[in-house]
């Protein structure tokens, strides 16, 4: 059964999502705060290039999401600086039986979002997929990953196995899991370990694992995190943090993180939802994280000097 779907941050994983979807029959509505971009894909529709080759895909998008009118989902996949602006945004989407769903970075943002439309409504889950936007209306896969979602409180729910089995159809692979927390955390780890670094060296995934000292601190950042997780009684989907994220460095090769890229392209990055996360939450465990610690205030230096400069 088809469904209607608004994604609310229709960057390059939001496009990747909103395009398979709208592929598979779908009524797709992308949200764009940019009307360069509404404007290319209502003349062009999206521009989808895959390992497969590149499609065109017709669907719907709008700066406002006064045009929509109620839908059955609501994707939020901006970056979590815009959560909150974002689930206000998604006030006029409701109806009856509407459901939002984030599977964005960090955390914090499913509590942002349910404390806006409602925490009846809200799920969370994490996907590995990677994209990045080429132009407007014109985005890559990047990283074909899978995606899980589940409920806060640990249950395997109805509706977080038919929202799985919804996309899985579209061609995301999405599991449906009652260990949510121990997934969100286990991408946790690797985002705080990559990401910031990334975004400081300007290295790609790579370029991290071709240089010792990189690595080394790649290292550190994993498992500091991992300590963390563990003093909250979060076992990791994986046995070894530090692998983990260096298997992460061989998948994506030559791609870059999404904070590397956020730094190039001079937007705000978010290191508050990932390793400010992790400093917040090591402090309420009573885990020390230097590490985490000194990634949060360097890309925030950064930031702030590149605002004092502009």
């Amino acid at each position: 059964m088809a469904v209607k779907v608004a994604v609310v941050g229709a960057g390059g994983v939001g496009s990747v999502f909103g395009g398979q979807l709208a592929a598979a029959g779908h009524s797709v509505w992308l949200v764009h705060r940019r009307p360069a971009v509404v404007e290319a894909l209502r003349r062009d529709g999206l521009r989808l290039q895959t390992p497969d080759g590149e499609r065109r895909i017709k669907l719907n998008a709008t700066c406002d999401t006064r045009d929509i009118g109620p839908v059955d989902l609501i994707l939020i996949l901006t970056k979590s600086n815009d959560t909150r602006a974002a689930a206000e945004a998604s006030r006029a989407l409701l109806g009856p039986g509407t459901l939002a769903l984030t599977l964005q970075n960090g955390l914090g943002n499913l509590e942002t979002i349910a404390a806006i439309v409602g925490v009846e409504r809200s799920l969370m889950g994490m996907t590995y997929v990677g994209a990045a936007v080429l132009g407007p209306g014109h985005a890559r896969l990047t990283a074909a990953g899978s995606s899980f979602i589940g409920e806060a409180d640990g249950r395997l729910s109805e509706r977080a196995v038919g929202l799985a089995s919804l996309f899985s159809g579209a061609g995301i692979p999405m599991e449906a899991t009652p260990h949510l927390w121990e997934m969100v955390w286990g991408k946790l780890v690797i985002n705080a370990a990559l990401n910031a670094t990334c975004a400081l060296t300007g290295a790609t995934g790579s370029g991290a694992l071709a240089s010792p000292a990189a690595c080394a601190w790649l290292d550190l950042v994993a498992e500091e995190t991992a300590a963390v997780a563990h003093a909250l009684g979060i076992q990791l989907p994986y046995p070894d943090a530090a692998e983990r994220v260096r298997q992460h460095c061989r998948d994506v090769s030559n791609s870059k993180p999404s904070m590397l890229q956020d730094m190039e392209r001079a937007r705000p990055t978010e290191i508050e939802a990932i390793n400010g996360a992790v400093v917040r939450e090591g402090a309420r465990a009573g885990v020390a994280t230097p590490a985490n610690q000194a990634l949060l205030h360097l890309v925030k230096a950064r930031e702030e000097v590149r605002s004092l400069a502009t």
